[in-house]
């Protein structure tokens, strides 16, 4: 067993163990530059973060589209669980 740190917090477990930890969420605030566009014919506001490949949500009113695109950029960014082969380890990259 090799001692691994996850979060600043050592711990004694294999690459299989470590990959199954939480992975961490973003802990700074990122801004993202988003598209709105109203339906002339609903009235109702579309909202996509180019950003994001696929991240788009859609509102009655502009505050609503901007809530719901901020809630779908949120969990389009949420970390999932990551299964790893034998060979592979888990690194986490800082950017910016």
């Amino acid at each position: 067993m090799k001692r691994r740190s996850h979060r600043g917090v050592r711990c004694a477990c294999n690459m299989e163990e470590f990959a199954k930890l939480p992975a961490p969420a973003y802990t700074d605030a990122m801004t993202f530059r988003v598209v709105l566009e109203r339906d002339f014919e609903t009235g109702d506001y579309s909202a996509v973060c180019l950003e994001l490949r696929g991240c788009a949500s859609a509102g009655a009113t502009e505050e609503e589209a901007r809530a719901n695109i901020r809630e779908a950029i949120e969990l389009y960014l949420a970390p999932g669980d990551i299964e790893l082969p034998e060979n592979a380890r888990l690194v986490e990259v800082t950017v910016g």
